[in-house]
């Protein structure tokens, strides 16, 4: 499987029977295949899509989502920073036209994040089909996956201010770092010696980096194993037991959350 690719979201608790809130690591693309996803972010507003539409959005984004009986038809597409990277250039020549339209701004957010969206015709919907597909070809193909993020992200790019979005999150956070580090063997007990080895940096450097960025080694760990798990339940392929075992997942809470999941999914 290729570990560039992973699912995104992340459950960190559950308000009520109704609502779920996630955390979005990296920039993502998130549609729904059958009935309508409804979310609120920081500015308290309630957003609705259908499958006829989809979403990008920006990474380190804490989102709640509404009726969580529709959580098992939500699809999600992550964008590799490395991609996206390779992608800016040629998506930077092309200037905004569009004022406005499709675009929420939420405005107590700290970083003023913005999230868009754009209709979803049949090529963006195979799209969809194809990264959520355990066993389709895009998972191991660079060039197929860069055209096809190529594709989602050209439909925003002459959207007001999406460029200057796009620019601020392809450059790499020490969060993403760890986190991409952690996804190439998750079953691994990670350490901070062992993570600092790997990223050449000192213990205290990271610690008080990570905090700046509001997280530490433990919480992404955690975070990179129970994305795997979702992305693997979506994918139908394994039992539970396989997929706790492969994710290195020991936590009580979370495996009986991940088998709840498992056995409505």
């Amino acid at each position: 499987m290729n570990r560039e690719n992973n699912t995104l979201v992340e459950k960190k608790h559950i308000h009520d029977q109704n609502i779920m809130c996630i955390h979005v690591v990296n920039s993502v693309f998130v549609t729904i295949e059958h009935g309508i996803l409804s979310l609120y972010l920081d500015d308290a507003n309630i957003y609705s899509i259908n499958q006829s539409e989809y979403l990008f959005i920006p990474k380190n984004t804490r989102i709640n989502i509404i009726s969580t009986s529709q959580y098992q038809n939500v699809r999600v597409i992550d964008i590799p920073i490395t991609i996206m990277s390779e992608l800016y250039p040629t998506l930077n020549k092309t200037k905004p036209i569009k004022k406005g339209g499709n675009i929420y701004k939420l405005s107590n957010s700290i970083e003023h994040r913005i999230i868009y969206r754009s209709p979803c015709n049949e090529l963006i919907k195979k799209i969809f089909s194809e990264f959520n597909e355990s066993k389709s070809p895009v998972h191991n193909d660079h060039q197929m996956k860069k055209t096809m993020i190529f594709i989602l992200l050209n439909n925003l790019v002459n959207m007001s201010g999406f460029i200057d979005l796009l620019a601020k999150c392809i450059k790499p956070t020490l969060h993403e770092r760890v986190y991409d580090l952690v996804t190439r063997e998750l079953n691994k007990k990670w350490t901070i010696k062992k993570i600092t080895s790997a990223l050449e940096i000192n213990e205290s450097s990271l610690k008080r980096q990570l905090v700046i960025e509001g997280t530490s080694t433990k919480k992404i760990v955690n975070e990179a194993r129970f994305n795997m798990a979702i992305r693997l339940i979506r994918g139908g392929k394994h039992k539970i037991k396989d997929i706790v075992l492969m994710c290195g997942i020991k936590d009580k809470n979370t495996i009986q959350f991940l088998s709840d999941v498992f056995f409505n999914n």
